[in-house]
């Protein structure tokens, strides 16, 4: 959150996103291994900003929400444990990550 905040301050706009749970590869709604929809409140209340969520960390509806991003704004990408590359240090997960 300190270094999210930093980057606010000074007008950048930041992308989170967080592995939550053990969902192993699947997608799971609700509960402790579920989507990260639960921590869009509270991370707003700590940052002080709205926040864009999408359902999905790679992909078209992840990179053009990325490229909406206006200065000082936030995006949370989904959960990225649904990916089943997570773990396994996967390369088209990780360069889907890096556009």
């Amino acid at each position: 959150v300190p270094t999210a905040k930093f980057l606010l301050d000074h007008g950048a706009n930041v992308i989170l996103m967080s592995h939550f749970g053990r969902p192993k590869g699947e997608i799971i709604e609700t509960g402790k291994n579920g989507r990260l929809n639960p921590v869009v409140k509270p991370l707003e209340e700590l940052l002080g900003t709205s926040i864009t969520k999408v359902d999905s960390t790679i992909g078209p509806e992840a990179e053009e929400a990325a490229s909406k991003l206006g200065k000082g704004e936030v995006l949370l990408l989904e959960n990225t444990r649904f990916y089943k590359g997570e773990t396994k240090n996967d390369m088209e997960l990780a360069e889907g990550m890096g556009k």
